[in-house]
């Protein structure tokens, strides 16, 4: 250990962008999650303060969704499971497919929330880009399928945001019906996709 004694810290953030420092904190600046609230100006404050780095993770965005609505921890702010006059309704938004890009180096891959792909988090430890992605892909699948089965009243709707290519599936099929999935191909769109969304929930009683 002597020798890192008197080495010189490297300062800034890497070519990832905004929120990948260098050294242990690389990825944690990040806008934290907002717990089940009425307050919508401290909703619109955080999501205005998000800003998009490094890859995409839809497992992960959905799993700290299902948190946020969980009777149980981390959070335990959602009411109980299989109340007949409860719905507990998911938007899950995403403007790219699932990623794991490979990188130089003897870890094959960048730091983030999942570590290392040789870490084995995604259920594999290696491979092509398009191979993390399956896997990731894999995992979407499992969620929603274990999202769904925790509560009948769930409702699941999921939007894709300006992503080019047929490979919705997953996405579609994580949706609690196929025409509660949403393929906009231009952000313009979204407000009139969220109008649409509200319209279709608003006569339900929303309750923690």
């Amino acid at each position: 250990l002597a020798k890192y004694n008197h080495a010189r810290d490297k300062t800034g953030y890497n070519n990832v962008g905004t929120g990948y420092e260098y050294g242990p904190n690389m990825g944690c600046k990040l806008q934290p999650i907002i717990r089940l609230t009425k307050n919508f100006n401290s909703v619109r404050t955080a999501i205005g303060n998000m800003q998009a780095v490094g890859d995409t993770n839809i497992p992960a965005g959905l799993i700290w969704g299902w948190h946020a609505l969980s009777p149980n921890g981390p959070f335990g702010d959602g009411g109980p499971y299989g109340q007949q006059k409860r719905k507990k309704i998911v938007v899950l938004m995403t403007d790219g497919q699932n990623a794991n890009a490979v990188a130089n180096g003897g870890n094959a891959s960048y730091y983030s929330g999942i570590g290392y792909i040789w870490q084995n988090r995604i259920g594999i430890a290696s491979g092509s880009a398009s191979t993390r992605s399956a896997a990731l892909d894999s995992r979407l699948a499992l969620l929603c399928q274990n999202l769904k089965a925790a509560d009948p009243n769930i409702v699941v709707y999921t939007v894709r945001v300006e992503v080019n290519d047929q490979n919705f599936s997953v996405l579609k099929n994580c949706a609690s019906s196929p025409g509660k999935f949403y393929d906009v191909q231009s952000a313009s769109q979204l407000d009139g996709v969220f109008q649409n969304i509200a319209s279709s929930i608003q006569n339900l009683r929303l309750a923690k």
